[in-house]
């Protein structure tokens, strides 16, 4: 026989074999979904509110509470969001095989153990909500690959460890919450490659080193908040560069260097200065006052010199100025300029402005 003819042959074979196999039907395919949500609601050891109670046979699992299924399978579960439901237990490993999940809610509840390491199995993953809970370890570096995420907020947990630097993968990222944990090491520089974040908030930590002078991609980014940590070092000169920066909060870690002169022009959007209690120098700038939009000022604690610019009582949307601590000085009348101009704030409802020749 012809080694054409041969092939031709097992070709047909294998055809006919494929065709003999009866094809998967809807239950079958959606079985998988079904005991995996059985295997979530058995390791839940609290539910007060008898949330999954109704999880049985007597309906199908997609009219179950907190769970949807939709798109072109409407057997496959597409969303689990039982937030605020009082749940405790652990989380199970086995919703890695809601293979059509897109997004995971269980914020707000009581689970305890850790992040599942199998969740990364969830490529259609596109947002995960695992924040107020009490879970503990490290966050899996495998969650790298659920490259679909636009959001992550993982925030008031009990989480250890470094910030796997395998997130900045997720380039499609636009909410990226680790807040209120132990998280320790550095921020990733790769991180810088998100530029589609606008809410970067790494905030009440215990992170080191520096931060990361990419960041400054981030082109789009709204808000930035890593207060209460322990960085150092100089504020990169290219977060000064994001134009679209409205949150700029680094207050409480150890931060060096100086305020940009052209602050005011490079970030016209910004709405709260927050970087109290650090080790900066130098003037405020006359420029802030180019931006229109802020309601706080708060660079108390510090170590700026010179005066109080006299133009920042033409910001009217200003409620908080908090310059204490530093070493400030007003000794002319021209340099009290600034209280005179306070008239024009009608936004005001808090200045703290004590000015001092030495530091306290």
């Amino acid at each position: 026989m012809e080694a054409s003819s041969f092939i031709f042959l097992i070709l047909n074979l294998h055809i006919l074999f494929s065709l003999s196999l009866p094809a998967p039907t809807k239950s079958e395919s959606s079985e998988t979904d079904l005991l995996a949500l059985i295997s979530f609601k058995s390791l839940v050891s609290g539910d007060p509110l008898n949330v999954l109670s109704s999880w049985n046979n007597s309906v199908h699992h997609c009219q179950w509470p907190g769970v949807r299924c939709g798109g072109r399978n409407p057997d496959r579960v597409t969303s689990l969001v039982l937030n605020s439901s009082h749940l405790s237990g652990q989380i199970s490993s086995a919703l890695s095989n809601l293979t059509f999940l897109d997004e995971l809610t269980l914020s707000d509840n009581q689970f305890t153990g850790t992040i599942p390491e199998e969740l990364s199995k969830l490529t259609s993953l596109r947002s995960i909500d695992l924040s107020n809970n009490l879970l503990g370890g490290y966050i899996p570096p495998s969650l790298g690959n659920c490259t679909k995420l636009v959001s992550i907020n993982l925030k008031s947990n009990n989480l250890q460890g470094t910030i796997p630097s395998s997130l900045g993968l997720c380039k499609d990222l636009v909410y990226l919450m680790l807040t209120s944990n132990s998280l320790v090491g550095n921020i990733p520089p790769n991180f810088g490659n998100l530029t589609s974040l606008l809410l970067f908030r790494l905030d009440v930590n215990n992170l080191t080193g520096s931060i990361p002078s990419s960041l400054g991609q981030l082109h789009v980014l709204r808000t930035i908040c890593v207060n209460d940590n322990y960085l150092s070092s100089d504020i990169p000169r290219s977060l000064y560069n994001i134009s679209s920066m409205e949150i700029f909060q680094l207050a409480y870690n150890n931060l060096q260097g100086s305020l940009p002169s052209d602050i005011g022009v490079s970030l016209p959007n910004l709405v709260a200065l927050v970087v109290f209690v650090n080790q900066l120098e130098g003037k405020i700038s006359d420029s802030i006052s180019n931006c229109s939009y802020l309601e706080s000022i708060e660079t108390a604690s510090n170590k700026f010199t010179g005066t109080i610019p006299s133009n920042l009582g033409s910001l009217q949307n200003l409620k908080i100025f908090a310059v204490s601590s530093n070493l400030l000085e007003a000794k002319t009348t021209r340099e009290w300029g600034f209280m005179d101009q306070s008239s024009n704030c009608t936004g005001c409802k808090r200045w703290i402005s004590e000015i001092t020749n030495s530091k306290e």
